[in-house]
C-alpha cells in the first residue's frame, strides 16, 4: 500500500470534523507519523492561525496528542510551539513563554538544535509584548546566528526581524532597519512560497520602522504590499494586521476616511477570531482618528473602554495600557479638561518608563508641555520641550516638539526664533505631504505676521493654511466634517478679519462662505449619496440591523409619546407606567439611538468613495452675486474672533458692516428674548388659574417687553446695515451661530413702530448663500405631483392639528391623512412623489441627539435620521410643529436638524418653526399661507401675508404667535 504524502495525510485529518475521529485516525496511523508529516501539520496549523484561529488551535492540539501516542519528543516540541503561538494571539504572553521554553527543552532532548532555536523566535515576540526588550534582543540575535549557521534562511530571517523589532523599542530605528534588511535579503534569496509568507510579515515590520523614521509614504507602500501577499496566501488574520498598519499610515498622512474604513474592516476579522491584542491596537488607532476628526467624546469613550478591558485582563502595565492612557490624555486635552488629563498622562509616562520606551515617554511629555502652555506655564513648557529635543530620535516627536516650541516663542514675542523653527518644520511636512502639520505651521506664520502688522503676508499665510485644511476636510466623510472644523474655525475667522482689515470685502465674504454649511453644500452641490443602502455584499448585515433598529425605535418612541400624553380615560389596559418603567423605556430608546448612529456612521465611512478619490467631488464654487435680481439682496452675518459682522450683498456690490456687537453681547440679548417667549408659554399654561383681566395684563406686559428687546436687537443687528439696503425689497437672510434661532422678520423698528416683516415684500432664510442656486433649481422643477397632508393630535394633545390638516387638505384639494392614518409607513410610501408636504403634529428638537429631532406620527417618529434616507421632489415642505427650525450648531456653522435633512433629501423650500407653536394661532396662519400660495403669491410673500394677518388680530400681536415660522430656501410661487 502506497504511503500518503504529508499533504494528503493532513487533508484527510482536517476533513474529519469530529475531534474524536481525528484522534482515532492518529492512533491508527501512529507508526507512519514521520517528522515530515508532523512538520507539515505544524506549518499548516500556523497557516490556519492567520485565517481561522480555532482550526489552527485544534490542529496544534492534535499534534501534541499524536506525540503522546508515539512518545516522539520532537513532535511534542512542534505541537507546543503552535500552542504557544495560539496563546500569543490570545494575549496570554506569559503562558506563551512557558510553552516556548518547554518546546525548546523537548527539542534539545530530541537532539534537534534547529527546532530548539526556532522555538525561541516566538518567545522573542512574547518578551517584547511584556516589555522585556533587552532579553528579547539578546535571544533574537543569538537565535538568528544559530539558524543561519545551520542553513535555515527563513527561520534566521524571522529571528533577525525580531531583533529589529526589539531595537525599535529602544528607539534605535536605524539598527532595526539594518537587521530587517538582512532578513529581507535572506528571504528573497530563498525565493519560495514559505519565504514569501514570511516576507509579508517582514514588510509589515519594516513599515512600522519607516513610520518611526517619518517616511510615511514608503511605510504605506510596504504595508500595502504585505497585505496583498497575505491575501494571496489566504492569510486573512495576517492581512487584517497589515491592514491596520496601512490604516495607521493613512492616519499619519491625514487620509482619515481611508484609515477608519481599513480599521473597521480589520476589526471585523479580529473580533470574529477573538484576538484581543490586535483589537486593542486597532481601537487605539481608531481613537486617534477620532481625535483628529474632532470626535473627542468618542475618543474618550474608546480609551476608557480599552482601559476597562485591560484592567479586567490584568494588563495595566503593558504597552497597550500605555497606548490607551495616552489616547485618553490627548482626548481630555482636546476637551480642555487639563485637570483630568494630567494624572492620566502621568500614569502613561510611568508605564512608558517601566517598559523602557523612551519614544513614548517623549510623546507623553509633549502632551504635558501642551498643558503647561494652555496654563501659561511657559517656563515649564520650555524645559519639557528642550529636554525632548535634546534626546529625541523619533521624527514625529521632533517635529511636534519644534512646532510647540515655535508656538511658545511666538507667544513670548520671540519671532526671530519662532519663524525659522516653523519654516524648518514646514519643510519636513512638505516633503511628506503631511497636510495637518502644514496647516498648523502656516497658520502659525500667519499669526506671527499679523502680530508684526504685516497683514498682507498674514492673509497669504492664512489662506494657504486653509487650502491645506480643506485638503484634509475633503478626505473625510461628509457627516463628520462639521466636527472636524469645530476646533479649526479660527483659521477662517482670521482670513475674514484680515480681508476686511486690508479693505477687501469681497474676499472676506467669500472666505466666510467657504466655511458656512459646507458639508450640506457639498452634499447637495455634488449629488453625494449618504443614504443607508446596500452598495456591496458586506453592507447587507449592517443595513439589515439598521432597519431592525429603526422599527424598534418607532415602537419605543410611540410608547413614550403615548405615555407622556397620557390616556384620555385610564383603564387597566392603558395604565400609566411606573417611574422605573418609564426610565427603562427611555434607556432602551437612547441605547437604540446610540447603536443606530454608530452603524449609520460606519456605513457612511465604508461608502465614502468621494472622500478617498477627490476627483469625484467638484471644488467649492463661490457664491455668484449675479444670482440676485433687481430689488433683491442678501444679508449674511458672520462671527469672527468674537465680533459680529455682516455683509450686504447685491448683484452690484458686497458691503461689509463691522463691529455690530460682541458675541457675548448678542447672546445676552437673545437670551432675554427667549425668556420673554418662555414667559408667554407660562402665561398660557396659567390662563385657567388667573383672575379675569390678569391674563390680558400679563400679555400686554410681555408684548411691551418683547418689543423693547426686539428693538434693541434691531438697533444692534439691522440699523447699521439699513443704509445699504434702500433699493432692496426682497431680502434673503443668512444667519450665523446663535442667530439661526432669531426671527429677523420680528425685529422691531421703534422709531417707525413697525416690524422688519412690514418693511420688505419678502424675507427668506438660507443656511449659506451657496445654497441659493440649488434651492431655486428645485423650486422650478416639475417632477413632484399633488400634495400630502398629515395631521396627528397625539390623543388630543394638539386638538387643532387634525382641524388644520383638514382645512389645508381642502385648500389643496387633497384628502388629509389624520390620526391613525398619519403613519411613517404612509409617509415613506407617498412623500417621495409629492410636490407639497404638510405635517401638522408635535415636533421635538433634541439638542442631546440632533439626529433624532423629530415629528411625532401615529406609529413612531419621523426623525432627521429617517429624512436623511429619503429622496423628495417637494417644492415646499411645511412642518407645522414646534421647534422644527431648530438645530445643533456644529463646526462650520452646520445646523444639524430637520431643515438640513430636508434640504439634503431634495426639498426646494421649507416652512419651519423656531419655537413652540400655539395650536390655534399656527392653524390660522397655515390657512392664510396656503390661500396666498394658491392665489399665486411666492412662498415668502404668502408666509408674510399670513403673518401680517395674524399680527393684525389683537389676540395674537405678540411675536410668539405670528413670528415662529420662517421660510428657508426658494421663495418663488408654486
Amino acid at each position: 500500500m502506497q504511503m500518503l504524502t504529508a499533504t494528503d495525510f493532513v487533508a484527510n485529518l482536517e476533513s474529519l470534523e469530529d475531534p474524536a475521529e481525528q484522534r482515532r485516525l492518529l492512533e491508527r496511523e501512529a507508526a507512519t507519523l514521520t517528522d515530515e508529516i508532523v512538520q507539515y501539520m505544524k506549518a499548516r496549523a500556523n497557516e490556519l492561525l492567520s485565517s481561522n484561529i480555532a482550526r489552527g488551535q485544534a490542529l496544534a492540539d492534535q499534534i501534541v496528542y499524536a506525540s503522546r501516542i508515539s512518545g516522539n519528543r520532537l513532535h511534542h516540541a512542534l505541537g507546543l510551539m503552535v500552542q504557544a503561538n495560539v496563546a500569543m494571539l490570545q494575549g496570554e504572553a506569559q503562558r506563551a513563554i512557558s510553552l516556548y521554553d518547554e518546546a525548546r527543552q523537548w527539542a534539545l532532548e530530541a537532539g534537534n538544535p534547529v527546532e530548539a532555536a526556532r522555538s525561541q523566535i516566538g518567545k522573542i515576540g512574547a518578551l517584547n509584548h511584556l516589555g522585556d526588550y533587552r532579553q528579547a534582543l539578546e535571544i533574537a540575535l543569538e537565535t538568528g546566528r544559530t539558524l543561519a549557521a545551520h542553513n535555515e534562511p527563513i527561520s534566521a530571517a524571522v529571528a533577525f526581524m525580531s531583533a529589529g523589532n526589539s531595537y525599535c523599542h529602544f528607539g534605535e530605528f536605524g539598527k532595526a532597519l539594518e537587521e530587517m534588511t538582512r532578513a529581507r535579503e535572506l528571504l528573497e534569496a530563498a525565493n519560495s512560497p514559505a519565504a514569501r509568507k514570511q516576507l509579508c510579515l517582514l514588510l509589515y515590520n519594516m513599515s512600522v520602522v519607516l513610520r518611526e523614521l517619518g517616511r510615511y509614504r514608503e511605510a504605506l507602500e510596504y504595508s500595502l504590499e504585505a497585505c496583498e501577499i497575505a491575501r494571496q496566501f489566504e492569510m486573512y488574520l495576517a492581512a487584517a494586521t497589515y491592514q491596520q498598519g496601512s490604516a495607521t499610515c493613512y492616519y499619519l498622512l491625514g487620509e482619515y476616511n481611508k484609515a477608519l474604513r481599513l480599521l473597521q474592516e480589520a476589526r471585523e476579522v479580529v473580533v470574529a477570531n477573538g484576538l484581543i491584542p490586535l483589537l486593542i491596537t486597532g481601537d487605539f488607532y481608531t481613537g486617534n482618528c477620532y481625535l483628529e476628526l474632532g470626535r473627542y467624546e468618542e475618543a474618550v469613550a474608546q480609551a476608557e473602554g480599552l482601559i476597562k478591558l485591560l484592567t479586567e485582563r490584568d494588563m495595566t502595565q503593558t504597552w497597550h495600557s500605555l497606548q490607551a492612557h495616552y489616547m485618553l490624555g490627548r482626548a481630555l486635552i482636546a476637551l480642555r479638561d487639563y485637570a483630568a488629563a494630567r494624572p492620566v498622562l502621568d500614569h502613561a509616562e510611568a508605564v512608558a518608563r517601566q517598559l523602557g520606551s523612551t519614544t513614548f515617554s517623549q510623546f507623553v511629555d509633549l502632551r504635558l508641555a501642551e498643558i503647561f502652555l494652555a496654563d501659561a506655564q511657559t517656563e515649564l513648557a520650555r524645559a519639557k520641550l528642550s529636554n525632548i529635543l535634546a534626546e529625541a530620535e523619533n521624527t514625529q516627536v521632533i517635529l511636534q516638539a519644534k512646532l510647540l516650541l515655535a508656538h511658545l516663542e511666538a507667544t513670548d514675542g520671540n519671532f526671530g526664533a519662532a519663524i525659522p523653527l516653523t519654516e524648518a518644520v514646514l519643510a519636513s511636512f512638505e516633503e511628506q505631504k503631511i497636510f495637518g502639520g502644514l496647516f498648523q505651521g502656516r497658520y502659525l506664520l500667519g499669526e506671527i505676521s499679523e502680530k508684526s502688522q504685516d497683514y498682507s503676508s498674514a492673509l497669504e499665510h492664512y489662506e494657504v493654511a486653509l487650502s491645506h485644511l480643506e485638503h484634509l476636510r475633503g478626505r473625510i466623510e461628509t457627516e463628520t466634517r462639521s466636527l472636524f472644523l469645530r476646533s479649526k474655525e479660527h483659521a477662517y475667522e482670521a482670513a475674514v478679519a484680515l480681508s476686511l482689515e486690508t479693505g477687501q470685502p469681497d474676499r472676506a465674504f467669500h472666505q466666510a462662505e467657504r466655511v458656512k454649511s459646507r458639508a450640506l453644500a457639498d452634499l447637495v452641490g455634488n449629488g453625494l449619496d449618504i443614504r443607508v443602502k446596500v452598495r456591496n455584499p458586506a453592507d447587507r448585515p449592517i443595513v439589515e440591523e439598521i432597519e431592525t433598529l429603526r422599527q424598534r425605535h418607532n415602537n419605543l418612541t410611540s410608547r413614550v409619546a403615548f405615555w407622556q400624553a397620557g390616556p384620555v380615560s385610564p383603564t387597566e389596559d392603558t395604565k400609566l407606567p411606573s417611574e422605573d418603567e418609564r426610565q427603562d423605556l427611555l434607556t432602551q430608546t437612547f441605547e437604540c439611538e446610540r447603536r443606530l448612529a454608530e452603524l449609520t456612521q460606519r456605513l457612511q465611512v465604508r461608502n465614502a468613495a468621494y472622500a478617498e478619490d477627490t476627483a469625484l467631488v467638484a471644488e467649492h464654487r463661490p457664491f455668484d452675486p449675479a444670482l440676485l435680481g433687481e430689488e433683491e439682496g442678501l444679508l449674511e452675518y458672520y462671527v469672527a474672533r468674537g465680533e459680529v459682522l455682516a455683509f450686504v450683498v447685491t448683484a452690484r456690490a458686497i458691503t461689509p458692516a463691522r463691529r455690530l456687537c460682541t458675541l457675548a453681547q448678542l447672546n445676552r440679548q437673545l437670551g432675554l428674548f427667549r425668556l420673554n417667549l418662555a414667559g408667554t408659554v407660562k402665561n398660557l399654561a396659567d390662563a385657567a388659574k388667573l383672575a379675569p383681566g390678569v391674563l390680558d395684563q400679563r400679555q400686554q406686559s410681555l408684548l411691551v417687553n418683547s418689543r423693547a428687546l426686539l428693538a434693541k436687537l434691531y438697533m444692534t443687528l439691522f440699523a447699521p446695515v439699513e443704509p445699504f439696503m434702500a433699493d432692496i425689497r426682497r431680502l434673503i437672510i443668512v444667519p450665523h451661530g446663535s442667530l439661526h434661532y432669531l426671527p429677523f422678520h420680528a425685529l422691531y423698528n421703534a422709531a417707525r413702530d413697525r416690524y422688519l416683516l412690514e418693511s420688505f415684500d419678502e424675507i427668506t432664510y438660507l443656511p449659506a448663500a451657496s445654497l441659493l442656486a440649488v434651492c431655486r433649481e428645485r423650486g422650478l422643477r416639475k417632477e413632484g405631483e399633488g400634495s400630502l397632508v398629515f395631521g396627528f393630535s397625539n390623543q388630543g394633545a394638539l386638538p387643532c392639528a387634525v382641524e388644520e390638516a383638514g382645512l389645508v387638505g381642502q385648500t389643496l384639494q387633497t384628502g388629509p391623512l389624520v390620526e391613525a392614518e398619519a403613519t411613517l409607513a404612509n409617509f415613506r410610501r407617498l412623500a417621495a412623489t409629492a410636490r407639497i408636504l404638510h405635517l401638522a403634529t408635535h415636533g421635538r428638537y433634541r439638542e442631546d441627539a440632533p439626529l433624532f429631532s423629530s415629528l411625532l406620527l401615529a406609529d413612531g417618529e419621523l426623525t432627521v435620521h429617517e429624512l436623511l434616507n429619503m429622496e423628495l421632489q417637494a417644492a415646499l415642505v411645511t412642518f407645522s410643529a414646534c421647534e422644527t427650525g431648530l438645530g445643533a450648531i456644529g463646526g462650520g456653522d452646520e445646523v444639524q436638524g430637520l431643515s438640513r435633512a430636508c434640504l439634503y433629501a431634495g426639498a426646494g423650500s421649507l416652512a419651519l418653526a423656531l419655537w413652540r407653536v400655539d395650536d390655534r394661532a399656527g392653524s390660522l396662519l397655515m390657512q392664510e399661507f396656503y390661500q396666498g400660495l394658491l392665489q399665486g403669491s411666492g412662498k415668502s410673500a404668502a408666509l408674510r401675508r399670513a403673518q401680517l394677518s395674524l399680527l393684525s388680530n389683537p389676540a395674537y400681536r405678540h411675536p410668539f404667535y405670528w413670528a415662529p415660522f420662517i421660510l428657508v430656501g426658494d421663495s418663488s410661487p408654486l
